[in-house]
């Protein structure tokens, strides 16, 4: 982990775990790749008008959607990269500590 990387992770981590879902897990993948699932869906299923931004079932798949990117972003990807990430901070924070002290 480069200084740069350590420095972003430490405000990260700072702001906490549900910080963290809430900013790129949810807003930052499960929120965008829903609607585009929901609207590639409908072009591919030939149903996509702009009279369908007007229906309920669209803005009600999308939030199937969203909740479906969710768990999957959160139990793949925000599980792992924030343990990698905390693991990869704490081998940096260690060799900052260990040069310090000599």
């Amino acid at each position: 982990m480069k200084k740069k990387e350590y420095e972003r992770w430490s405000k990260i981590r700072e702001k906490g775990k549900l910080k963290y879902f809430l900013i790129y897990i949810l807003l930052g993948f499960a929120l965008p790749a829903g609607i585009c699932a929901e609207v590639f869906s409908r072009i591919f299923d030939k149903e996509f008008t702009l009279n369908v931004l007007y229906q309920t079932n669209f803005y009600g798949g999308i939030i199937g959607r969203v909740i479906v990117f969710v768990v999957i972003g959160w139990l793949i990807i925000g599980r792992s990269e924030w343990k990698r990430n905390e693991k990869a901070w704490n081998k940096e924070k260690n060799k900052l500590i260990n040069t310090e002290l000599d």
